[in-house]
């Protein structure tokens, strides 16, 4: 259909709207409403407070998927997103990620791997926890997905400390 802009939208009842717009560079770029996909998140999902979505061609190399984190104050939630075969997206992967209080999950896809004809995925997860028992942290991993869009297999975590806040991450080649 072309170029497209897509829109997390997040509900207070914390159920997420992805909503897309079209952009038709003969009108001049103005983005135009196009489609909406309510997305499933997994059974005791909290109000979104964060979310991050990396666009990427992650099995397949005819067209972009989505892999989007959501945060809530106890976990990350992974959502991955597919076009079917009448080019409408569809939601492929709803499963839970993180379970460590006050989490922020940070997505970046890239090609890490040159010998793949995919794309990866940079995975930041930081936690903080203002209970002196548990450790804040931030781990950083890649992740590939598997032909269902789930996650097939995750590098071990590099655990890194010295950074008080992370905002953005990105990646490159």
């Amino acid at each position: 259909d072309g170029p497209v802009v897509a829109i997390l939208v997040a509900q207070i009842d914390a159920s997420l709207l992805l909503q897309y717009y079209a952009v038709n560079p003969s009108l001049g770029l103005a983005p135009l409403p196009a489609k909406t996909l309510t997305l499933q998140r997994p059974a005791g999902a909290l109000i979104t407070v964060s979310a991050s979505i990396a666009v990427g061609r992650f099995n397949t190399v005819a067209y972009d998927q989505m892999l989007i984190a959501v945060t809530d104050f106890l976990r990350t939630d992974l959502l991955s997103v597919d076009t079917d075969a009448n080019a409408l997206p569809v939601q492929r992967l709803r499963a839970v990620s993180d379970s460590s209080p006050l989490v922020y999950g940070l997505l970046r896809a890239g090609r890490f791997d040159w010998s793949s004809p995919f794309d990866s995925v940079a995975y930041l997860v930081t936690y903080e926890n203002y209970d002196s028992r548990i450790t804040s942290g931030r781990l950083l991993s890649v992740l590939t997905l598997d032909a269902n869009l789930a996650v097939g297999a995750q590098t071990a975590s590099l655990s890194f400390t010295g950074a008080q806040c992370i905002y953005d991450m990105q990646v490159g080649n």
